[in-house]
């Protein structure tokens, strides 16, 4: 993995490229005449409070949903598929398993 300093950065780039993916949907689901005054209250407020711009239209619960939909995804993509062909069987079902206990 390289140093202390590039694991975190590399962990901090993959956590942002999760929300950013998140952020997206949930931007692109909200009613098209809302989408632009909620990016524009999502960029004034403090990162704290980012998250309460879309309370009015998603429960909690949906939002954490999109959020482990988009981490399974990005292991998959990211982590897992460039390595799927080097491992055995057993790890292949292993990896699947984990991954599907991540949406539960």
């Amino acid at each position: 993995m390289g140093s202390k300093r590039g694991t975190e950065r590399e962990v901090d780039d993959f956590c942002s490229w999760i929300e950013v993916q998140v952020m997206t949907e949930l931007f692109g689901g909200l009613p098209k005449d809302k989408q632009e005054q909620a990016i524009n209250q999502f960029m004034i407020l403090p990162a704290d409070k980012k998250e309460s711009v879309f309370y009015p239209y998603y429960t909690v619960e949906y939002m954490q949903g999109r959020v482990k939909k988009a981490t399974k995804k990005a292991i998959r993509q990211q982590i897992v598929e460039p390595h799927w062909d080097k491992l055995s069987p057993s790890q292949q079902e292993s990896i699947l398993s984990l991954l599907e206990d991540i949406e539960r």
